[in-house]
């Protein structure tokens, strides 16, 4: 990309652990399963500061994704542009950034991860590549995020 002057503009433009339970299935339901939402307040680092963050973890998310109005309070300088794929088969691009999180389940943890920043205002997606770079993976019973020991195999 040519310098970073056209995202910062683009994202200037852009911005003019509990537990949820969703509707279970008919499936789930006959099996006993209760499906839920896991939920997490994390700690995003920017520039220009930070902010406590409320999280959906996605775990069929790539990266971290936040709204404008966020990604331009903290600072976050866009480093480039993703094509995604949205739920429903649509494809969009995104401004990408870098920003630091740390999360309760590791505290004093802080590492670097990418933010998809979106345009319309919305819950904020916690991605696998973070939870992966935190060392942590949803435990689907208890509806929270639990530590893990990292492979090097």
């Amino acid at each position: 990309m040519g310098g970073s002057e056209g995202c910062e503009s683009a994202l200037g433009r852009l911005a003019t652990s509990r537990e949820t339970p969703a509707p279970e299935t008919p499936a789930a339901e006959a099996e006993g399963i209760v499906v839920g939402t896991v939920r997490t307040t994390g700690r995003l680092i920017g520039p220009a500061g930070s902010a406590d963050v409320e999280f959906v973890v996605d775990t069929g998310s790539t990266a971290t994704k936040i709204d404008a109005r966020l990604g331009q309070r903290l600072g976050l300088v866009p480093i480039g542009t993703d094509e995604v794929e949205l739920a429903d088969g649509t494809v969009v691009t995104w401004p990408v950034a870098e920003a630091r999180l740390e999360l309760p389940e590791r505290p004093g943890r802080i590492v670097t991860i990418q933010c998809w920043i979106t345009p319309q205002n919305g819950e904020a997606l916690l991605g696998i590549v973070a939870l992966e770079a935190m060392l942590l993976q949803v435990d689907p019973v208890r509806r929270r995020l639990t530590p893990v020991r990292g492979l090097a195999l």
